[in-house]
């Protein structure tokens, strides 16, 4: 037999409920039927025999057509044969030929006729004995009023009359004039001794013409009926409640209490069966359930069975429609595939991510044996189609899906959307589509294609507004989540130990650079201290560097992170996974301004004027390079336009001491940029002589920078910061 699953509906009334109900319970019931008998199963005979009888009742009442019909005549048809009879121990079958259940079903759906049936009929009637009124010693597990009750039934059903309805009428009486009506369990054999077996006697009297419901009796009864179900106190009690608001539901349809009553009941056996504590019953248990609601809502109640069995088959031909096109489409869409290559055209490194992350703009076109609508060959340009593509692990990419998924409503505009899965070509390879960067390019590229031209008005236009657009962008992120410090430390955890153990491990792969961290040495010309002097300056002005509030930060704010529109109107991130919640602001505008100015002019950048290194001179206590950044009007002037959004926002913070901190924060950047070459193990000898002479110009515009920053400090009336970190006009 099939577990019942716990009941749900999405309906809104009583009946859709019940209905979900009905059909819920037809289907649990079709599920326990053995389809080559036409019978229930049971757990031992005469249970199959009470299931069956229960199951094809039910069926019959609800009168659903075929539905009904193709279960129900088999059943019955099993029941007159008893083919079970040839599995059974001889000594057993008369007792399962003559089960009180299998008489009353029989006779109630009209199928009485066969000889062998009224033979095994009489046979269960010679057990009456006439000096008690009663039927005694019949071989099942009925108590003698309830066995005698079910063989009335059938007696009533076949319009025979019969003493067993004078007891009948009798030990109803006396049970009404009780004063406890539920003892379930106690008193003699031949007493109605529950509200189940009262109401069960009060239909068939009432067929019987024994009792009228409009009676004072009838009414009587009423009462103590509708007393049975408002007073119900656990499972066992609303079962028995059952055959109570059956007969409720019958006789007294007109009285507002009774009906009341029984919805009040089926509302609670719908939450049983919803919690699933029914689960365990039998068969014929959920068939007297069906019986119920169908009693209650009549005919009602088979139509809306219709209208739902009409709606769902309306759905499964929608669905069926739906899956076939889809087939249909996915078969063609393959086939087109089939006929369509991709020619790949460009890949450009737009950005590398410091998750390892790698994002790519490809180009490509297709090329196809398709025709248009006038015959001619398919074609597309070369190199006009592209995607942005972020090339990654599989657990980074997911990762960035995740936090792309976390990021609030007001923030999403400000991130490149992605894809909603990685999607790999291979095992090892894993790739996601950026879906709305096409149409943008990185703030590297649009910024270097304004120094190919001269910095005019428009060129300065055009930077005040790309600048506009990141000051946006940044201010979106930079104001969410901001609150005060909660500790007091937070310039040595936020600048001064992160460069510290920066510095640690560079000179553990680059012993060169020791000479230049722990003495003096001259750069292009000044004399410079060591780095702990200068860390150990600032660290006695830690109150006027504090932060006045914490918030979120990209945290690896290069220009290649950032793409913008062609109107420079929109600015966008390309990776969110360095994304920090607890920072200073001034940290995004440090690394922007250092990437910016001086990383895309140092060996390896990506202009064509970027240094060599030949051109980084260094013997151990003398180090000397060109000015930078070099020949380039336009990042002097986007980093003016930058400072001035930062500006506006330290305002609009009170923030008043930012510039000696954004001092600061483009020196972490530059000291955490030389730690971004490791490692170095791997390096040929002209790998890392390049390497080296990378991180001694970082680390020298560094210490120039924190020579300013202390100057300043100390003498703040007589030595101004300048106005831009990265100046043309700054000393070397």
């Amino acid at each position: 037999m099939p577990p019942l699953p716990r009941f749900s509906s999405p309906a809104i009334t009583d009946l859709e409920k019940d209905s979900d109900l009905a059909l819920f319970l037809l289907n649990h019931i079709e599920g326990c039927r053995d389809a080559a008998s036409g019978a229930w199963h049971g757990e031992r005979e005469t249970r199959r025999l009470q299931n069956t009888c229960h199951a094809a009742e039910a069926l019959s009442e609800l009168n659903l057509g075929l539905i009904s019909t193709r279960q129900v005549e088999p059943a019955l048809k099993w029941l007159v044969e008893l083919p079970l009879l040839r599995d059974v121990l001889p000594q057993d079958r008369y007792a399962v030929r003559v089960y009180p259940v299998r008489f009353k079903t029989l006779a109630a759906l009209h199928r009485f006729d066969d000889p062998r049936l009224q033979k095994d009929f009489n046979d269960l009637l010679n057990h009456f004995d006439s000096g008690t009124g009663w039927l005694l010693d019949t071989p099942n597990e009925f108590k003698t009023s309830l066995a005698s009750l079910i063989v009335t039934d059938a007696l009533v059903e076949l319009n025979q009359s019969h003493p067993l309805l004078d007891s009948i009428e009798g030990a109803f009486k006396r049970w009404l004039d009780s004063n406890d009506h539920d003892v379930r369990g106690r008193g003699n054999a031949t007493a109605i001794t529950n509200y189940g077996d009262a109401a069960y006697a009060f239909d068939v009297l009432t067929r019987a013409d024994r009792l009228i419901p409009d009676s004072p009796i009838g009414k009587q009864t009423r009462d103590a009926l509708i007393d049975s179900l408002t007073h119900r106190r656990s499972d066992e009690h609303l079962k028995r409640a059952i055959y109570s608001a059956l007969q409720l539901s019958r006789h007294f349809t007109d009285h507002a209490a009774a009906q009341a009553a029984v919805a009040d009941l089926l509302r609670a056996i719908r939450s049983r069966y919803e919690a699933g504590a029914f689960s365990p019953q039998p068969t014929y248990f959920h068939a007297i359930v069906l019986r119920l609601l169908n009693a209650f809502y009549q005919n009602q109640l088979r139509d809306s069975i219709f209208e739902s069995l009409w709606v769902h088959h309306q759905q499964s031909s929608s669905q069926a429609e739906n899956d076939l096109e889809q087939r249909q489409h996915l078969a063609l869409t393959h086939l087109i595939h089939n006929h369509v290559a991709v020619k790949l055209g460009d890949v450009q490194r737009l950005s590398g991510t410091r998750t390892r992350a790698v994002v790519y703009r490809v180009n490509f076109s297709l090329n196809s044996d398709a025709t248009d609508k006038d015959g001619h060959p398919f074609a597309i340009l070369p190199d006009s189609l592209r995607l942005i593509i972020k090339q990654g692990s599989i657990e980074s990419l997911s990762r960035t899906i995740k936090r792309y998924n976390e990021l609030p409503d007001h923030l999403r505009p400000y991130f490149a959307k992605h894809a909603d899965h990685p999607e790999t070509s291979s095992d090892s390879e894993w790739y996601l589509a950026m879906e709305d960067l096409v149409g943008m390019l990185p703030l590297s590229e649009m910024l270097d294609r304004i120094d190919l031209r001269s910095a005019g008005r428009n060129e300065h236009d055009q930077i005040a507004r790309a600048a506009a657009s990141v000051g946006e962008a940044l201010r979106a992120l930079h104001t969410h989540r901001r609150r005060p410090p909660a500790a007091g430390n937070v310039i040595h955890w936020l600048y001064l130990n992160p460069m510290s153990e920066s510095i640690q491990s560079l000179c553990e792969s680059l012993p060169e650079l020791k000479s230049y961290s722990d003495h003096e040495f001259e750069s292009n010309g000044v004399t410079y201290q060591p780095l702990n002097f200068y860390l150990g300056k600032v660290s006695e002005h830690v109150g006027e560097l504090t932060p006045p509030a914490l918030g979120a930060v990209h945290g690896d704010c290069h220009s290649r992170n950032l793409m913008i529109d062609d109107k420079l109107g929109a600015v966008k991130f390309i990776d969110l996974e360095t994304i920090s919640f607890l920072d200073d602001y001034l940290i995004d505008y440090g690394q922007l301004l250092e990437d910016v100015a001086l990383y895309r002019f140092l060996p390896r950048g990506q202009r064509p004027n970027s240094l060599t290194a030949d051109e980084i001179l260094a013997d151990g206590k003398h180090l000397n390079y060109p000015h930078l950044p070099r020949d380039a009007d336009s990042i002097l002037f986007f980093e003016k336009c930058l400072l001035e959004r930062i500006t506006l926002f330290a305002i609009e913070t009170h923030d008043p001491n930012f510039k000696p901190r954004l001092w600061l924060a483009v020196v972490r950047n530059l000291i955490q940029l030389a730690h971004r070459q490791l490692p170095i193990t791997n390096y040929d000898a002209y790998r890392r002589e390049e390497t080296l002479k990378l991180v001694l110009v970082a680390y020298a515009e560094a210490v120039r920078l924190l020579d300013e920053l202390v100057n300043h400090l100390d003498a703040m009336d007589r030595n101004p910061l300048a106005e831009l970190p990265f100046d043309k006009n700054q000393n070397h």
